[in-house]
């Protein structure tokens, strides 16, 4: 799971997208909660970081579900959703968003 829409949000999110190319015997879900609507970035017209531009690109891109030719890389975006809560079990990370007035749980 990677929450927000920071850049470092983007980088991660393109860092698991490029690692599942490499292993393409597994598959990869990576859940993406951010409280921005659709679409996360503003893109900066001529913007002087080519770098940044790109990963705002590839962000909004994604988040509409485009940009992931993998068939093993799935991205489900949650927009408009904030974290409620998170609680360890054993391994594993329990996480409850708010989305639309509901709650979900996620591991």
């Amino acid at each position: 799971m990677v929450i927000g829409t920071g850049a470092s949000a983007i980088t991660t999110i393109n860092s698991l997208r490029s690692l599942a190319e490499g292993n393409l015997d597994s598959n990869v879900t990576v859940i993406w909660v951010a409280r921005s609507g659709p679409a996360p970035y503003r893109v900066v017209p001529d913007d002087p970081l080519p770098q940044r531009d790109a990963l705002y690109q590839l962000g909004n891109r994604l988040s509409r579900g485009e940009a992931t030719d993998e068939s093993n890389f799935h991205l489900p975006y949650i927009s408009n959703a904030q974290v409620c809560s998170y609680k360890q079990d054993g391994a594993r990370l329990l996480v409850t968003v708010q989305h639309g007035g509901e709650s979900a749980g996620a591991e």
